[in-house]
This record gives structure tokens, sequence and C-alpha cells, in this order.
């Protein structure tokens, strides 16, 4: 499939709003500033993600099967794995010690089968490159594809009658998800009180990757269901513009229900955005954000090891310089990999 400028222009958007997250402390230990940026990014990944599934299902024929699900993934995952296992490496020299290559070397076993996602720890989802979970949720959604499209297929779920309603059912998941999370870690606080809810309370309510193939949903039946409405888009254009203002205003921590309008909000802007395919070539903003979409793979990967052998040298103290040589030093390297991937192409 052709790449959309728009789809690149939101990947680029979400990778630098994940960037800031990472790397807001650059400028001052204590800024909070937008502090959530880096799970609403990731939300508008899973987003367009979505999109692009709905996108595949009108146009691609698959087997359906599990079998075929591990060769698209594989497809997929065969781009960055070299990447991964790489930065692995930089990352897994540079920590280990005689005291911790024990705990290191079975920290490694989840990271290079792309499996910490699925573990309830925060030390082992965010061992080594922490952002390479998303990778690991990324393949597990890929694995699904083939046999999610293949039964939207066979059961005629596509039809315009159903899309709605079934994106309504996946928004209803996600709360349900959401709300038994909290009351499970409620739960767990008072009945356990030697277990601590934070080691596993992110994995539960933001990265477990069942909870993300949720969202996965909610996206792709939002963009076949605003895709086929015909309504006033001003009105609607606006509100969700509102809607996304407010919840970055309001920012608060990963459990609070706002995140999903900001999610149904981001999923019809995206909609209309891709249904009109915006050209990027007259405008120097656009073209700022397509840029960083189209480096977004690899820059994932690649700026949490950098900001993290920068915390182990004097750049740290260089506030706020280091904010931009993270910037520069994550570009260049990721805009190399993609060029040279892109001319290994051709």
């Amino acid at each position: 499939m052709k790449r959309s400028n728009t789809i690149q222009c939101w990947r680029g958007l979400a990778i630098l709003m994940i960037f800031w997250a990472h790397t807001r402390v650059f400028f001052s230990k204590e800024l909070m500033i937008f502090s959530d940026f880096g799970e609403k990014g990731v939300y508008i990944f899973i987003a367009i993600s979505g999109v692009l599934l709905w996108q595949n299902s009108q146009k691609k024929d698959y087997a359906g099967n599990i079998r075929d699900g591990f060769r698209y993934a594989v497809n997929k995952v065969k781009r960055l794995y070299p990447l991964h296992f790489f930065l692995w490496l930089v990352m897994f020299t540079a920590t280990t010690t005689n005291e911790n290559w024990i705990r290191n070397v079975v920290y490694s076993v989840f990271n290079l089968s792309l499996t910490q996602s699925f573990i309830p720890f925060s030390g082992i989802i965010n061992s080594f490159n922490g952002p390479s979970w998303y990778l690991s949720m990324c393949t597990f959604l890929w694995i699904l594809t083939p046999p999610f499209i293949k039964l939207v297929e066979h059961l005629q779920l596509n039809r315009k009658e159903l899309v709605g309603k079934l994106f309504f059912v996946s928004l209803l998941a996600w709360v349900a998800w959401l709300n038994l999370g909290i009351l499970f870690l409620h739960f767990v606080q008072i009945a356990f009180p030697k277990i601590n809810p934070d080691w596993f309370e992110r994995w539960l309510l933001y990265s477990c990757p069942l909870m993300d193939f949720i969202i996965y949903l909610c996206a792709f039946w939002g963009f076949g269901y605003f895709s086929q409405s015909k309504g006033k888009h001003k009105g609607c254009i606006l509100l969700a513009v509102l809607v996304v203002v407010a919840s970055v205003l309001t920012k608060g921590d990963i459990p609070v229900l706002y995140n999903i309008p900001f999610v149904i909000a981001v999923i019809y802007l995206i909609t209309y955005t891709v249904n009109q395919e915006i050209c990027i070539r007259i405008n120097p903003l656009l073209k700022f954000f397509a840029f960083y979409g189209n480096i977004s793979s690899y820059f994932f990967l690649v700026h949490g090891v950098v900001n993290l052998l920068i915390n182990q040298t004097a750049l740290v103290n260089m506030r706020p310089w280091v904010f931009f040589i993270s910037l520069a030093g994550s570009t260049a390297i990721s805009y190399c990999l993609y060029y040279w991937t892109k001319r290994k192409k051709t």
C-alpha cells in the first residue's frame, strides 16, 4: 500500500510527542508540562494502526489463520529487528555488572524474543531499551491481523449497520477493562500489602497487549464508522479539536478515563484528514511532521538508547541544550537508517 502523506504527518506528530515526554527532564528535572504526551503519542500510533487495518481489510486477501499471522508479523518485524538487537547489545554491555548479570540475562530472554510486553512487571517491560516494548506489542497485533480480517470478511462485520455498533462495543470493552483494572489494583493493595501495585499498574492500564488490541479495534471500527458517516464535518472537527485540547490541558494519571474521549477525537480527526489526503509539498510544518513520520519506526527505538547513554555522561547537565543534542543525534541516526533501508529496497 502506498504511504499516505496524512498518515506520515500523524506519525510524525506522535513520535515527537513521545520524544518530548522522554526528554522534558533535559530542560528541567521539575518540568511536568505535557508529561503524559508519551501515552497520548502511543495512543495515536495505535489509532493509526487501526486505520491501516481497516484499509488493509478492504484491499488485501489473507489466508486468515495464525500461521499467516506469524508470516505477516515476521515480514513486519524483520526490518526493525536487527536494530532492536543492536540496541539491546549496546544497553546490555553498558548496564551489566557482576552483581546484576543474571538478572540481565533473564530480562534479555524476554527482550530478544519480543515477549516483554506480556510480562506484568515494569522491570522487564522497560528493560534495556525501554521503548522496544512497543515493538513487542505491535508484533502481537500483527500476528492477529490476518485472522481478524478474515473473521470480519467471513461474518460480514464491515456492513454499515454493524460498524457503528461494534465501535461502541469496543469502547465499552475499553471502559470495562480500565474500571475492572482499577478495582483489581485496589483489591491487591488491601489484600496483599506487601505487593506493590505500581509494579504492574502501568502494564495493566496502559501497555498490556490485550488492552491495546481493544484500542486497535476501536480505531478499526471507528475509521469505518466515521468514513461512512455523512454529517456536518465542520462542527465535528471543532468538537474533536476541543476534546484533544481539553485532554492535553487536563493531563493526569494513565488510569483516568479521559483518555477515551481523546482517542475517539483522534480517530475522527485521522479519519477526516486521511479521507481528504492533505498535500505536504506546500506546507513546511506538514513537511516537518511527515519527515519524522517517515523515520518514526527507527526514531522510536533509537531515541531511548540515545537518552540513556546521554544520562551516563556529563552532557545531561547541559540543560537545555542537551534536549537539542538528543533530538539531533536521534534524528541523524534514524534518518541514516531510513535512507539506507530505502536505498536497499530500490
